[in-house]
């Protein structure tokens, strides 16, 4: 396990799953098509499979000093290059979309398919500049009074 004090996770919350509980999300990304995933899949494992073993890694890794030095709960969420989502992932987009659709007013189902294709895309963006490098600098917009009808 990780014991440095350094070692929390890519995004810090308070409030995610309980109130005024500090929360911690490790994000992590793996490639079904690389030769040691592709070899286990051809072999019959599912991809459900790969999205729990990297979950459980990254809980033995994390989980027990966040709990313990931090009093806190750590999420893992795992995304491949193909697009799709571990079951906390997932957990967490649904739980995100509620809060916010509650907020801004908006249906679920417009909130979570903003979300998922937001998402995606970051993903797309950031393997296409994993393979050519970055052209220019990108400026990311403020979701700050986004508009969520998408399909208006």
């Amino acid at each position: 396990a990780v014991v440095s004090t350094q070692s929390t996770g890519d995004i810090f919350c308070i409030g995610m799953w309980r109130r005024q509980m500090s929360s911690f999300v490790d994000v992590s990304i793996f490639h079904p098509g690389a030769p040691s995933y592709k070899e286990r899949l051809n072999k019959g494992t599912p991809m459900k499979t790969l999205y729990k073993e990297k979950a459980a890694r990254k809980k033995r890794a994390y989980n027990r000093r966040v709990v313990e030095k931090e009093g806190g709960s750590f999420t893992p969420f795992i995304l491949s290059t193909s697009g799709g989502l571990g079951v906390e992932a997932e957990q967490i987009l649904k739980l995100l979309a509620t809060k916010l659709s509650l907020r801004h007013h908006d249906p679920y189902h417009e909130v979570i398919t903003f979300l998922r294709t937001r998402i995606r895309f970051a993903l797309l963006r950031s393997m296409l500049i994993a393979l050519r490098g970055m052209r220019k600098k990108i400026d990311i917009p403020s979701m700050a009074g986004y508009d969520w009808h998408l399909f208006e």
